[in-house]
């Protein structure tokens, strides 16, 4: 199977998912009220699952996710899972930022589940925020592919484009972008799973390094997930412009829609 969980996973309906939220929002609440804020955060999460199984709710600490594709393989743990479809990630931050609510969708997506809680121990509050998709296991399989404007001009170019679209035919979109990158450089050739340092350059003279994955000598590869192109790709060409590199074989995967453009320099 290309995504394994370490114990049978089984999406709730939206009225357990609720009940089992306030059940361990509360549960949060008083241990934060009375161990702290400034603990580390795996004490958090072993209080947590304490009292939920106390309480008669099966928890799971640090639920193991396995993704895989041929040879390339990799590990993700969800901090507590709650009757076997409820997740609870636990942090002890400032504040809850975008990634850690990417992070949490991430999940999500792997295990095929609806509901998220995020709760964090770090604020003068419990910080709670749901995260919910709407996305299925289905709907993330639907792929559109775009790419009139792949110029493949090395071998591994076409390498990277097939092996980018198995992978996602077999794990579904929507995924951490860094697995779907480093699984395809590792897939395409172990010798590229270390990016390479591109020189940049200005009126000739080298101002600093910026470290990137080489198709070929003079080809980069970057693969993005923005939502809009256009902005990225002005970025990218900028920084073509200021490198040595012929071309930057650019892959962004948005949502379902993956776009494979060929960014070259200009004729002189």
């Amino acid at each position: 199977m290309p995504i394994c969980t370490s114990i049978p996973v089984c999406p709730p309906t939206r009225d357990e998912y609720y009940r089992l939220d306030r059940l361990v929002t509360g549960f949060a609440y008083g241990i934060h009220n009375g161990i702290g804020k400034l603990l580390d955060e795996s004490v958090y999460q072993v209080e947590l699952a304490r009292r939920c199984l106390r309480d008669g709710i099966p928890a799971t600490r640090e639920m193991r996710i396995t993704v895989s594709h041929g040879c390339f393989s990799r590990d993700y743990f969800i901090d507590l899972l709650l009757a076997s479809g409820v997740v609870v990630e636990t942090k002890t931050v400032q504040h809850l930022l975008p990634q850690h609510r990417s992070q949490v969708l991430h999940y999500l997506f792997l295990t095929s589940l609806p509901h998220a809680t995020m709760l964090n121990f770090r604020t003068p509050r419990v910080q709670h925020e749901y995260v919910s998709t709407t996305h299925t296991y289905a709907s993330r399989h639907v792929l559109k592919v775009h790419a009139e404007r792949w110029k493949c001009l090395c071998p591994n170019m076409v390498g990277i484009e097939g092996i980018l679209i198995d992978l996602i035919e077999d794990w579904g979109a929507c995924l951490d972008i860094s697995l779907y990158r480093d699984a395809a450089v590792h897939i395409l050739n172990g010798s590229l799973q270390e990016p390479q340092s591109v020189d940049i350059a200005a009126d000739g003279v080298v101002i600093g390094h910026h470290k990137m994955h080489l198709l070929a000598e003079g080809i980069g590869f970057v693969l993005t997930s923005t939502k809009g192109t256009t902005q990225t790709e002005s970025h990218l060409l900028r920084l073509l412009a200021h490198t040595n590199l012929q071309a930057i074989a650019w892959a962004n995967l948005h949502q379902t829609s993956i776009h494979f453009v060929t960014l070259q320099r200009p004729c002189s």
